[in-house]
């Protein structure tokens, strides 16, 4: 290896430069070269000694290349990575956000800046876990974290203990969230955290079972409009005081025939209009249907793909014009 490290060659130094074999001592060597390339695969290399590391820290600041690699090193020491947090090129401190060797309070800092590397930074699971600093995460950063696609379950974790109702909201909102913090937050005092809850596709049936009984309005409405609320949940929240939750039931895929035929007979005519919409509504309930009083509900039944053509026929002679149209647009209408 020290004759490679000696070889004309500045691809061949690089290369040793870069091997997780080379020693310490060979590395130190290769810090001095003369090629920017072979000195960069050293800034990288995590067998390169920390004083080697920190020597450099001064040049890093007008040199991004040497920053970002030292940025990225397993090996970087805390103050090393702490001082290129504060580097002016927004690729160096990301670099930083990404490393798991960075020390907590830096990375809290980060996370403002780049919530998504903080999030997926592996180090910071076992982080939150054992730093007692773990709250000094704002509650803005924690937010932005909770709104990525998939973010990590460190965060969902932290935020369903934090006092703020958006923080812990913004959590019941998450797909990936565990089944078991969503139980916890099912039983959140804020309605707008429980609500959360009920409209999440991943809530147990169960939880959604016990927040069908929810005092609030807004709660029950939305396990109503949950995708994942089973049969026998609908069929109690089709008998709910409030129109809104029995519309919600009555446009819902999962509510059994049975109950749609009841809903059907509602005196609330938006009721009236999501059975009419509703794709698994029954032929002969269409029929009834079609010939409501109100064209809204008309006007329903003839955009529903379930709608036979011998109906749409006959509701393309309906006195309304928004019924005629509707059953124009309707695929299963002849041409």
């Amino acid at each position: 290896m020290t004759t490679a490290a000696q070889h004309p060659d500045p691809c061949v130094r690089r290369q040793v430069a870069q091997s997780a074999t080379t020693s310490p001592n060979i590395l130190r060597m290769l810090a001095n070269d003369p090629h920017e390339k072979v000195r960069l695969a050293v800034a990288a290399n995590g067998n390169t000694p920390a004083e080697v590391l920190e020597a450099w820290l001064s040049e890093a600041q007008s040199n991004k290349p040497l920053a970002k690699a030292l940025a990225q090193n397993l090996s970087a020491s805390h103050t090393l990575l702490t001082t290129l947090a504060q580097h002016p090129a927004a690729n160096v401190r990301r670099k930083v956000a990404m490393n798991p060797q960075t020390p907590p309070a830096t990375l809290y800092k980060l996370a403002e800046e780049f919530p998504a590397a903080v999030a997926r930074n592996p180090g910071m699971k076992l982080l939150v876990l054992q730093d007692s600093e773990r709250q000094s995460i704002s509650d803005e950063t924690l937010i932005r974290i909770l709104k990525l696609t998939e973010p990590p379950t460190w965060a969902l974790t932290v935020a369903v203990q934090r006092q703020s109702a958006k923080v812990r909201q913004q959590a019941a909102r998450a797909t990936t969230i565990l089944p078991e913090l969503l139980e916890t937050l099912a039983k959140d005092e804020n309605r707008d955290v429980r609500q959360a809850v009920a409209g999440n596709p991943n809530t147990p049936a169960s939880v959604l079972e016990t927040l069908a009984k929810d005092l609030y309005l807004d709660v029950r409405e939305a396990v109503a409009g949950n995708p994942n609320t089973p049969a026998s949940v609908l069929e109690i929240l089709a008998e709910d005081e409030d129109s809104d939750v029995r519309r919600a039931v009555a446009g819902h895929p999962n509510t059994p025939a049975s109950v749609l035929e009841t809903l059907a007979k509602e005196n609330d005519w938006t009721v009236r209009r999501a059975v009419a919409g509703n794709p698994n509504t029954p032929v002969s309930l269409l029929e009834t249907l079609a010939e409501d009083e109100d064209r809204d509900v008309r006007r329903a039944v003839a955009g529903n793909p379930n709608t036979p053509v011998s109906l749409l026929e006959t509701l393309a002679e309906d006195e309304d014009s928004d019924v005629r149209e509707a059953v124009a647009r309707n695929p299963n209408t002849p041409v």
